[in-house]
């Protein structure tokens, strides 16, 4: 059994809120990465602002307003000119690492070869 990582459930998440936020636009990269502030931050709303001609800060707004009702957050924060700060729940992190012991492999996949 594979389990996802945190983050890539995250991106996946973050993907649909961008789109939320900039409704008819290709989708944008979340560039999600660890972060001093919070458990992640995501910085691809500065992009995503510039390509649309919007405030960074106003638009990451929109994405952390996207994500309140999210069960698996514990807080979403504007930060600095544009990015998003995700703070986990304490569930989300214990379902994680639950699922990952019931597995034989930790939640590793397999090598290829």
């Amino acid at each position: 059994m594979t389990v996802p990582s945190l983050s890539a459930m995250l991106a996946s998440r973050l993907t649909g809120a961008f789109a939320a936020a900039a409704p008819g636009q290709p989708p944008a990269d979340p560039q999600l990465r660890r972060s001093a502030h919070a458990d992640f931050q995501a910085d691809g709303v500065l992009a995503l602002g510039r390509a649309l001609g919007r405030n960074p800060r106003d638009l990451a707004a929109t994405v952390t307003a996207e994500l309140r009702a999210d069960p698996v957050l514990a807080a979403t924060t504007v930060a600095g000119p544009g990015f998003v700060n995700l703070t986990l729940t304490d569930r989300a992190l214990l379902e994680q690492a639950a699922t990952r012991l019931t597995g034989d492999r930790l939640g590793v996949p397999r090598p290829e070869t």
